[in-house]
Protein backbone atom coordinates (compact mmCIF):
# COMPACT_ATOMS: atom_id res chain seq x y z
CA UNK A 1 0.00 0.00 0.00
CA UNK A 2 1.43 3.38 -1.01
CA UNK A 3 1.16 6.57 1.05
CA UNK A 4 -1.79 7.92 -0.92
CA UNK A 5 -3.75 4.69 -0.47
CA UNK A 6 -2.94 4.62 3.25
CA UNK A 7 -4.10 8.21 3.74
CA UNK A 8 -7.40 7.40 2.08
CA UNK A 9 -7.81 4.19 4.05
CA UNK A 10 -7.43 5.93 7.42
CA UNK A 11 -8.99 9.27 6.50
CA UNK A 12 -10.15 10.74 9.85
CA UNK A 13 -13.49 11.52 8.24
CA UNK A 14 -14.45 7.85 8.06
CA UNK A 15 -12.21 6.18 10.64
CA UNK A 16 -12.70 5.15 14.27
CA UNK A 17 -10.34 3.70 16.87
CA UNK A 18 -11.71 0.79 18.91
CA UNK A 19 -9.97 -0.03 22.20
CA UNK A 20 -10.55 -3.64 23.23
CA UNK A 21 -10.44 -5.03 26.78
CA UNK A 22 -7.69 -2.90 28.32
CA UNK A 23 -8.92 -3.88 31.77
CA UNK A 24 -7.35 -4.82 35.09
CA UNK A 25 -8.12 -8.53 34.93
CA UNK A 26 -6.27 -8.79 31.62
CA UNK A 27 -3.45 -6.29 32.05
CA UNK A 28 -2.77 -5.55 35.73
CA UNK A 29 -0.19 -7.52 37.68
CA UNK A 30 -2.89 -8.24 40.25
CA UNK A 31 -5.55 -9.25 37.73
CA UNK A 32 -6.96 -12.67 36.97
CA UNK A 33 -4.69 -13.34 34.02
CA UNK A 34 -1.52 -12.61 35.98
CA UNK A 35 -2.80 -14.63 38.93
CA UNK A 36 -3.31 -17.59 36.61
CA UNK A 37 0.41 -17.50 35.82
CA UNK A 38 0.31 -15.81 32.43
CA UNK A 39 2.74 -13.11 31.40
CA UNK A 40 0.93 -9.77 31.10
CA UNK A 41 3.94 -7.64 30.15
CA UNK A 42 3.08 -7.47 26.44
CA UNK A 43 -0.48 -6.50 27.27
CA UNK A 44 0.73 -3.81 29.63
CA UNK A 45 2.98 -2.49 26.87
CA UNK A 46 0.02 -2.42 24.49
CA UNK A 47 -1.99 -0.48 27.05
CA UNK A 48 0.73 2.11 27.60
CA UNK A 49 1.28 2.52 23.85
CA UNK A 50 -2.45 2.97 23.38
CA UNK A 51 -2.45 5.54 26.16
CA UNK A 52 0.15 7.55 24.23
CA UNK A 53 -1.69 7.12 20.94
CA UNK A 54 -5.16 8.22 22.04
CA UNK A 55 -4.43 11.94 22.67
CA UNK A 56 -3.20 12.21 19.08
CA UNK A 57 -6.34 10.43 17.87
CA UNK A 58 -8.55 12.84 19.79
CA UNK A 59 -6.70 15.87 18.42
CA UNK A 60 -7.77 14.77 14.95
CA UNK A 61 -11.42 14.34 16.00
CA UNK A 62 -11.35 10.62 15.22
CA UNK A 63 -14.03 8.77 17.23
CA UNK A 64 -12.71 6.54 20.00
CA UNK A 65 -14.86 3.63 21.16
CA UNK A 66 -13.98 1.61 24.25
CA UNK A 67 -14.93 -2.04 24.57
CA UNK A 68 -15.33 -3.53 28.03
CA UNK A 69 -15.61 -7.27 28.72
CA UNK A 70 -18.19 -7.99 31.40
CA UNK A 71 -19.28 -11.35 32.75
CA UNK A 72 -21.91 -12.49 35.19
CA UNK A 73 -24.02 -15.55 35.94
CA UNK A 74 -26.68 -14.44 33.46
CA UNK A 75 -24.39 -14.08 30.46
CA UNK A 76 -22.13 -17.10 31.04
CA UNK A 77 -23.82 -19.92 29.15
CA UNK A 78 -23.11 -23.58 30.01
CA UNK A 79 -20.93 -23.85 26.87
CA UNK A 80 -18.98 -20.71 27.83
CA UNK A 81 -18.55 -21.87 31.43
CA UNK A 82 -17.36 -25.33 30.40
CA UNK A 83 -14.70 -23.96 28.08
CA UNK A 84 -13.65 -20.98 30.20
CA UNK A 85 -14.02 -22.57 33.62
CA UNK A 86 -15.73 -19.44 34.92
CA UNK A 87 -18.85 -20.89 36.51
CA UNK A 88 -17.63 -20.04 39.98
CA UNK A 89 -14.97 -17.37 39.44
CA UNK A 90 -15.64 -14.69 36.83
CA UNK A 91 -13.01 -12.75 34.92
CA UNK A 92 -14.09 -9.10 34.51
CA UNK A 93 -17.00 -9.73 36.83
CA UNK A 94 -19.65 -7.05 36.65
CA UNK A 95 -18.96 -4.29 39.17
CA UNK A 96 -15.52 -5.64 40.14
CA UNK A 97 -12.11 -3.98 40.18
CA UNK A 98 -11.02 -6.42 37.48
CA UNK A 99 -13.62 -5.01 35.11
CA UNK A 100 -12.22 -1.46 35.40
CA UNK A 101 -10.07 -0.02 32.61
CA UNK A 102 -6.30 -0.30 32.91
CA UNK A 103 -4.21 2.84 32.22
CA UNK A 104 -6.63 4.22 29.62
CA UNK A 105 -10.00 5.83 30.27
CA UNK A 106 -12.82 6.87 27.94
CA UNK A 107 -13.53 10.56 27.55
CA UNK A 108 -16.89 11.98 28.63
CA UNK A 109 -18.28 11.88 25.10
CA UNK A 110 -16.76 8.54 24.08
CA UNK A 111 -18.90 5.43 23.71
CA UNK A 112 -18.32 2.37 25.87
CA UNK A 113 -19.50 -0.94 24.41
CA UNK A 114 -20.06 -3.83 26.82
CA UNK A 115 -19.45 -7.30 25.44
CA UNK A 116 -19.94 -10.79 26.85
CA UNK A 117 -18.05 -12.81 24.25
CA UNK A 118 -14.68 -12.53 22.50
CA UNK A 119 -15.87 -10.47 19.54
CA UNK A 120 -16.92 -6.89 20.18
CA UNK A 121 -19.58 -7.32 17.48
CA UNK A 122 -21.42 -10.24 19.09
CA UNK A 123 -24.49 -9.15 21.06
CA UNK A 124 -23.45 -5.48 21.20
CA UNK A 125 -24.31 -2.18 19.54
CA UNK A 126 -20.82 -1.64 18.12
CA UNK A 127 -21.95 -2.04 14.51
CA UNK A 128 -24.81 0.42 15.06
CA UNK A 129 -22.44 2.99 16.59
CA UNK A 130 -19.93 2.66 13.75
CA UNK A 131 -22.54 2.93 11.03
CA UNK A 132 -24.24 5.87 12.77
CA UNK A 133 -20.89 7.68 12.63
CA UNK A 134 -20.39 6.72 8.95
CA UNK A 135 -17.25 4.76 9.85
CA UNK A 136 -15.64 2.69 7.10
CA UNK A 137 -12.23 1.95 8.65
CA UNK A 138 -11.74 0.53 12.13
CA UNK A 139 -8.34 0.78 13.83
CA UNK A 140 -8.01 -1.84 16.56
CA UNK A 141 -5.96 -1.63 19.73
CA UNK A 142 -6.14 -3.77 22.85
CA UNK A 143 -5.87 -7.36 24.08
CA UNK A 144 -5.55 -10.21 23.47
CA UNK A 145 -4.29 -10.09 19.92
CA UNK A 146 -5.05 -13.75 19.30
CA UNK A 147 -8.44 -13.87 21.03
CA UNK A 148 -10.66 -10.80 21.44
CA UNK A 149 -8.81 -8.54 19.00
CA UNK A 150 -8.65 -11.31 16.41
CA UNK A 151 -12.32 -12.25 16.86
CA UNK A 152 -13.36 -8.61 16.45
CA UNK A 153 -11.13 -8.13 13.39
CA UNK A 154 -12.53 -11.20 11.67
CA UNK A 155 -16.14 -10.21 12.29
CA UNK A 156 -15.51 -6.58 11.36
CA UNK A 157 -13.96 -7.46 8.02
CA UNK A 158 -16.79 -9.83 7.19
CA UNK A 159 -19.22 -7.01 8.00
CA UNK A 160 -17.41 -4.97 5.31
CA UNK A 161 -15.25 -2.67 7.45
CA UNK A 162 -11.64 -2.02 6.53
CA UNK A 163 -9.64 -3.29 9.51
CA UNK A 164 -6.30 -1.91 10.68
CA UNK A 165 -4.46 -3.59 13.55
CA UNK A 166 -1.77 -1.72 15.45
CA UNK A 167 1.05 -4.14 16.22
CA UNK A 168 2.48 -1.93 18.99
CA UNK A 169 -0.91 -1.23 20.61
CA UNK A 170 -2.05 -4.86 20.79
CA UNK A 171 -0.65 -7.69 22.83
CA UNK A 172 -1.19 -11.18 24.22
CA UNK A 173 0.36 -13.42 26.85
CA UNK A 174 3.16 -14.60 24.53
CA UNK A 175 5.07 -12.93 21.73
CA UNK A 176 4.54 -16.01 19.57
CA UNK A 177 0.74 -15.90 19.82
CA UNK A 178 0.77 -12.13 19.19
CA UNK A 179 2.89 -12.44 16.07
CA UNK A 180 0.99 -15.43 14.68
CA UNK A 181 -2.32 -13.61 15.08
CA UNK A 182 -0.99 -10.51 13.33
CA UNK A 183 0.35 -12.66 10.50
CA UNK A 184 -3.01 -14.33 9.89
CA UNK A 185 -5.03 -11.13 10.31
CA UNK A 186 -2.72 -9.16 8.04
CA UNK A 187 -2.94 -11.83 5.38
CA UNK A 188 -6.70 -12.33 5.33
CA UNK A 189 -8.63 -9.75 7.37
CA UNK A 190 -6.91 -6.37 7.50
CA UNK A 191 -3.74 -4.33 7.55
CA UNK A 192 -1.04 -4.48 10.23
CA UNK A 193 0.58 -1.13 10.98
CA UNK A 194 2.10 0.73 13.89
CA UNK A 195 0.72 3.76 15.69
CA UNK A 196 3.64 5.79 14.32
CA UNK A 197 2.72 4.89 10.75
CA UNK A 198 -0.85 6.02 11.40
CA UNK A 199 0.23 9.35 12.86
CA UNK A 200 2.71 9.97 10.06
CA UNK A 201 -0.01 9.33 7.48
CA UNK A 202 -2.39 11.66 9.30
CA UNK A 203 0.20 14.41 9.49
CA UNK A 204 -0.03 17.35 11.88
CA UNK A 205 -3.22 17.67 13.91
Amino acid sequence: MNKKELKELINPGHTAVVVIDLQNDFCHGGGDMAKSGRDVSLMQKAAHNTQKFLPEVRKRKVPVIFVRARHNEWTNSPAWARKRGEKGSLTCKEGSWGEEFFVVKPGKSEAVVVKHRYSAFIGTDLDLILRSQAVQTVILTGVGTNVCVESTARDGFQMDYDIVLLSDCTGSSTLESHQKALEVLGLHFGYVLTSREILEAWGKA
